[in-house]
């Protein structure tokens, strides 16, 4: 599909707004995010949304980009994974998110994509987890406690009366970080930190997994019939979080992007290799909307998120509306 080129030229120059991590999260709450990007999700199945194929760069550098003319926007983002920040105290996801006028395609949005890429992850399982898993789900393990783990739980217990959180994490320090902040943002929720994964994870309702593992960290042995997990790390070819077990024993299998994730992420290639998964089984997140009520059906279901350009889109579209309304956030004129 070729987008429509831009029309017009622009009259007047509109300062650019500059979110940070703070304001992000001030502006939005994850109720809202889950709502933003839910719907994106329902366009982007429908066709409504373009959306640029991902590219990675060997380094692992990723740049995004989808466009919507009824929005009136470009979301773009580029981000950087960098493994080695963790010592030093900096997030593994590095990057900037910006949101440019439609017609004019000046930016009038430049944000810290650490925190946006956070923000629509946490949400889009928050999507697939209010869709799928069972509605008393009480008991949450998170496996992986680095970037992504604390949205993750967040959009988890935003749609889940989760009372547990179970982490599992190889950097212990990293665990117990996460459980303080976790006990600031959702005082009411019991969090502990386990000493493997397979005790997180065996009496979990809900599991989600953030980690950048080679090896299958989830067999159908070490979960509950009935479990509802969300996978969003092993996004390369040579990375395993889901064994093909599990894979093969699940009742639903959903992603927010079925054919990238065919093509990137290592545990879902391992499973259809094998014979475990039919690809063509695989539901987008946008289509389960409108389909039986799935949190009815008592099997394994699981999500495979590898990452939108229409989630980020949708959020930085809901970043622009609130950061114009709020009148505080600051500007720069690049043009100057």
């Amino acid at each position: 599909m070729t987008a429509p080129a831009p029309a017009g030229q622009p009259t007047t120059r509109t300062p650019t707004l500059l979110l940070a991590a703070s304001d992000i999260r001030r502006l939005v709450t994850m109720d809202e995010v889950i709502d933003a990007v839910g719907q994106a999700a329902r366009e982007r199945a429908a066709g409504d949304l373009v959306a640029a194929p991902r590219v990675g760069l060997p380094g692992g550098t990723l740049l995004m980009a989808a466009e919507s003319k009824e929005r009136g926007g470009v979301g773009a983002k580029l981000v950087s994974i960098a493994a080695g920040n963790r010592p030093a105290g900096l997030s593994t996801i590095q990057g900037l998110a910006s949101w440019l006028d439609y017609t004019t395609r000046q930016p009038l949005l430049v944000a810290d994509a650490t925190t946006v890429t956070a923000m629509r992850t946490g949400a889009l399982s928050g999507v697939a987890t209010r869709a799928l898993a069972p509605p008393e789900a009480s008991v949450l393990a998170m496996i992986g406690t680095g970037g992504q783990a604390l949205t993750l739980v967040e959009a988890c217990a935003a749609v889940r009366p989760i009372a547990r959180v179970q982490l599992a994490s190889l950097h212990r320090a990293s665990a117990e970080e996460l459980c303080r902040r976790l006990h600031a943002v959702l005082p009411h929720l019991a969090v502990s930190v386990c000493d493997s994964v397979g005790e997180a994870v065996k009496d979990a309702a809900i599991v989600c997994l953030a980690t950048t593992s080679v090896t299958a960290l989830v067999e159908a042995g070490d979960v509950r019939s009935d479990v509802h997990i969300n996978a969003v790390g092993a996004y390369r070819q040579d990375m395993r979080e889901l064994g093909v077990s599990v894979l093969a024993a699940a009742e639903l299998v959903s992603s927010d992007d079925p054919h990238g994730a065919l093509g990137e992420a290592g545990d879902l290639m391992e499973a259809v290799a094998r014979g475990a998964l039919e690809p063509d089984s695989i539901i987008d997140l946008g289509a389960l909307d409108g389909r039986p009520d799935w949190t009815q059906r008592r099997g394994i279901t699981i999500f495979k998120s590898v990452g939108t350009a229409s989630a980020d889109l949708a959020l930085l579209d809901l970043l622009h509306q609130r950061a114009v309304a709020d009148g505080t956030v600051p500007s720069f004129d690049f043009s100057a």
